[in-house]
């Protein structure tokens, strides 16, 4: 990959906020949710272009800052 957006976890950014209770399709406990997010900056750690998106955004504010990530990248061309 040359780049990766990596939409960060409420489980690292608001552990206060991971449940069930604003995401029913959540289904690990909060400690595997936070393993498998540390597991996945490690995955990603060595790629140049890795943009990191705060998960504090909210996934609304996810969405909206990689379709803005996505529009430049495009406009941009090769």
């Amino acid at each position: 990959y040359e780049s990766v957006i990596h939409l960060e976890s409420l489980a690292t950014a608001a552990p206060e906020r991971y449940g069930r209770d604003g995401n029913e399709q959540r289904f690990e406990p909060l400690e595997r949710a936070r393993v498998l997010e540390l597991a996945a900056r490690e995955a990603w750690a060595r790629l140049p272009r890795r943009i990191i998106i705060d998960g504090r955004r909210g996934i609304e504010g996810k969405i909206s800052e990689v379709l803005g990530i996505l529009r430049y990248v495009l406009a941009a061309g090769p």
